[in-house]
């Protein structure tokens, strides 16, 4: 089986453009090893792989050949039977039985750290691809912040991600959180040039601040699994 059969024209065109062999934080020195926010660590195979919807719906045709089982990404209405299935709901006051809003950790973990029922990392941990394009409610309205944002995303190619991830907070870290996705780079990973304006100078803002507020905290500590 060629290595490119898996591929979809766009995928094969996106891989061919960014040459990319192996996922975007993957680092090699010797031996794999994963980068991380502040520092890079040993790979850690049991973590989440934090890929492009193009490689995670690649890994989906590679394992319906493997399995002769169908095997694709859960779609919106899907994900939210399973997180009734499985008993998530939106959180409370107290920390998450999640990997959430940095409840616990300022990176990824191993997937099998949060049970959810019969399942794992139903939510938090990185965010989840589904096979559902995102699309308004009814009576959507326009975010002053989000004029030139959100709107050019409905055209049936921008896919919904769900779940949060380890620093997701606020609304974006509950069951009912709708997030899409712009393009082909990593949530994590945004260019930041490809921002609408407004959005760019609140950020600018809003960066500004947190690095205020961090300087002046103190025994302020990023903390890994396992090296707690």
């Amino acid at each position: 089986m060629k290595k490119t059969s898996f591929w979809s024209k766009e995928g094969l065109a996106w891989r061919q453009f960014t040459e990319a062999k192996h996922p975007a934080f993957w680092r090699w020195h010797n031996g794999w090893r994963l980068r991380l926010m502040t520092e890079e660590i040993a790979m850690a195979w049991d973590w989440p792989a934090e890929v492009t919807i193009m490689k995670r719906k690649l890994f989906c045709e590679w394992k319906t050949l493997e399995t002769g089982q169908q095997i694709r990404m859960p779609t919106e209405d899907e994900w939210h039977r399973l997180c009734s299935q499985a008993g998530v709901e939106e959180l409370g006051n107290s920390a998450a039985n999640a990997n959430l809003h940095l409840d616990h950790f300022a990176s990824c973990c191993p997937v099998t750290r949060y049970q959810h029922g019969n399942w794992y990392d139903v939510v938090g941990n990185v965010w989840q691809w589904t096979e559902t394009p995102i699309y308004p409610f009814d009576n959507f309205k326009v975010h002053p912040l989000y004029d030139d944002f959100t709107t050019p995303t409905f055209d049936g190619k921008h896919n919904l991600i769900k779940g949060g991830s380890w620093i997701s907070s606020g609304k974006r870290s509950g069951v009912l959180g709708r997030v899409m996705h712009l393009g082909v780079t990593l949530l994590s990973t945004l260019d930041f040039a490809i921002l609408p304006l407004k959005l760019r100078q609140h950020l600018l803002r809003l960066t500004t601040k947190v690095i205020s507020y961090c300087q002046n905290m103190q025994n302020f500590t990023l903390v890994t699994p396992g090296m707690e």
